[in-house]
């Protein structure tokens, strides 16, 4: 024993534990990375620690500190101004670094954005000498990326780039005339790179709001994997024991009894809040159901998949996706500030177009255009042989599509999700399957264990936001606290793309597009976090991830679980939600019962 690892002493399966094998098999993995990009990565991982810091310590720095003006209604302590401007070059350097060594469309979308921050940056001072600055280290970068072209990459590039983007985003503050009348440009400079480089940020604010999730139906997963231990035993018919139908029946009295308080309240509020809210659940999980069975079949006879460790590449493409339309209008609306300069009536047209694009029935119509455009796509990954993401994507259409009646009825059909109705209606449904099949004595291990991570998932589901609440405390504000612990998930966890690399997109360029994206979504959690905005996009863009993608990673997991309530696992193996290996949870993972071919015990 003496001679063994700690962990393996005292932390006996350690890697199995719920989230970290998780980060293990999908976190980032700097031993593989080369010696001058693990150099570059250092800098970008104390620019997050700052972030972090300051995201933690807003409070404290606005209880303290003097507090600067920042837009309309917003204010920002003095003294972060500065870390928060050098996150900002940070990633700006990391997106142009790793645009030198790859080609094509996304070069120029990299380009292009970083550039019309530049732009909008520089056209603060409103002065000659920082727009000649600009634009001598813009041409000095873009000489720089031809010289490198084809080459691999080297450290050095990262500092030369890091100098261009510092004096060309310093360069408007030291030169412009207002800095010699004594006013602080460094407010402004702060708003106009958030509102250029915001929409980019989006998509990772998106993901955030998924982590609690995802967190959620993985924790759930591994404790029902655990009591599923209680009796193991190699037939996947044999009959559930005492024990496991005891642990499965508290659950589910536990919810029901929290239905039964919820819905028997005054008649007032019953009549007109929790029945309505019933209704509207219950239309969302049965057309949800229905176009799983439709697209995917809810149980297909000996159907196995392979499936992913976890789902963040998919739901940053979605989330990119739901946004996309936005990112052109953005850099437009960018550039237009650049020449309203001169010609005000461009930024007025353009402004006109950003608000028809941001109309409710426009969102809503581009949503619902994704929404099939990924029911066709999860149609085809299934006939190459369906999957846990295919389940989640035919969520998430059905979800938005039922979800935006609202915007084509003007208001009078209104369908949504309550987070304790979802659940209990799904633990009503798997009982009946558990009861029919107690009836007909066919009440197996896998079916129990159905029922069980229903109910768990039931409970879990209202209370999820919990897990944010120890960052809550030192931050203050509990969006913000959820939008973190999301960024650092999905940093922690999102690293799948990084692992390998190709001659036309390389691994160094990966690794820096993934740094560069985490950094900037904890920039603007930090920034939000500083400046206590109430209408914070930070805030907003999370709540809407964990709406538009939580909940259908949520719903998928609550219908698997029915689904296995009501079949056996000799006709149906329904696909299981693999946040975490089989290897590493034991023999009964929830959501799944055990294959007749999968050895167990």
């Amino acid at each position: 024993m003496t001679g063994q690892p700690i962990t393996t002493r005292w932390l006996p399966g350690w890697r199995r534990l719920p989230l970290v094998s998780t980060v293990l098999e999908s976190g980032p993995r700097p031993a593989e990375w080369s010696r001058p990009l693990q150099l570059v990565m250092i800098v970008a991982g104390l620019a997050a620690v700052v972030a972090i810091g300051l995201t933690l310590t807003a409070g404290w720095l606005r209880a303290t500190g003097t507090l600067e003006l920042l837009g309309e209604g917003a204010t920002i302590p003095a003294v972060a101004m500065n870390p928060v401007l050098w996150l900002m070059v940070v990633v700006m350097s990391l997106a142009l670094t790793a645009a030198l060594h790859v080609s094509g469309w996304v070069r120029a979308a990299i380009w292009l954005v970083c550039f019309s921050a530049v732009a909008l940056l520089t056209s603060t001072a409103l002065s000659l000498p920082a727009a000649m600055v600009a634009v001598a280290c813009l041409g000095v970068y873009i000489g720089f990326a031809v010289a490198r072209a084809g080459q691999d990459f080297a450290a050095y590039e990262f500092a030369v780039v890091l100098i261009l983007v510092s004096v060309s985003a310093v360069g408007p503050s030291l030169l412009s005339v207002s800095t010699a009348y004594g006013i602080d440009l460094r407010p402004q400079a702060i708003l106009q790179f958030e509102t250029s480089v915001m929409v980019l940020a989006i998509p990772i604010l998106m993901v955030a709001g998924v982590a609690l999730a995802q967190i959620t139906v993985q924790l759930v997963r591994w404790g029902t994997a655990q009591i599923g231990r209680i009796g193991a035993t190699t037939d996947p018919e044999a009959p559930a024991g005492g024990p496991l139908i005891a642990v499965a029946s508290a659950l589910t009295v536990a919810v029901l009894v929290t239905a039964v308080a919820q819905f028997f309240a005054p008649r007032a509020v019953w009549w007109q809040g929790q029945w309505a809210e019933a209704w509207s659940c219950a239309v969302v999980l049965a057309a949800v159901a229905v176009v799983l069975r439709g697209l995917v079949g809810l149980g297909n006879r000996g159907r196995s998949s392979r499936l992913p460790r976890n789902w963040e590449d998919m739901t940053l493409a979605v989330s990119a996706a739901i946004v996309g339309l936005m990112v052109p209008i953005s850099v437009v609306l960018s550039l237009s500030a650049v020449i309203g300069v001169t010609a005000p009536q461009v930024t007025e047209v353009v402004t006109e177009i950003w608000r028809a694009v941001l109309s409710p029935p426009a969102i809503q119509a581009w949503r619902c255009l994704v929404a099939l455009v990924l029911l066709v796509w999860a149609r085809a990954q299934h006939r190459r042989g369906g999957s846990w993401t295919v389940w989640v994507l035919c969520s998430f259409a059905a979800l938005v599509l039922l979800t935006s009646a609202s915007a084509w009825t003007s208001g009078r059909v209104q369908l949504t999700v309550d987070d304790w109705a979802v659940g209990q209606l799904a633990v009503l449904a798997a009982l009946v399957g558990v009861i029919v099949a107690a009836v007909r004595r066919r009440l197996t291990r896998p079916r129990v264990l159905g029922l069980l991570a229903t109910a768990g998932l039931a409970l879990a589901i209202p209370f999820r936001e919990f897990l944010a609440a120890p960052l809550e405390v030192l931050i203050g504000v509990g969006a913000v606290a959820v939008a973190l612990l999301g960024v650092v998930w999905e940093l922690a966890t999102g690293a799948d793309l990084t692992r390998q690399g190709s001659r036309a997109f390389p691994q160094a360029t990966r690794v820096l597009l993934w740094a560069a994206n985490g950094l900037l979504g904890l920039s603007v959690v930090a920034l939000a976090a500083l400046t206590r905005a109430p209408d914070s996009t930070a805030q907003a863009f999370a709540e809407l991830g964990d709406y538009l993608l939580g909940w259908p990673w949520l719903m998928a997991a609550l219908i698997l679980g029915v689904v296995q309530a009501w079949t056996t696992a000799g006709r149906t193996r329904p696909p299981e939600p693999a946040l975490v290996p089989p290897s590493a949870v034991g023999p009964h993972p929830a959501f799944a019962p055990p294959h007749p071919d999968q050895r167990v015990g």
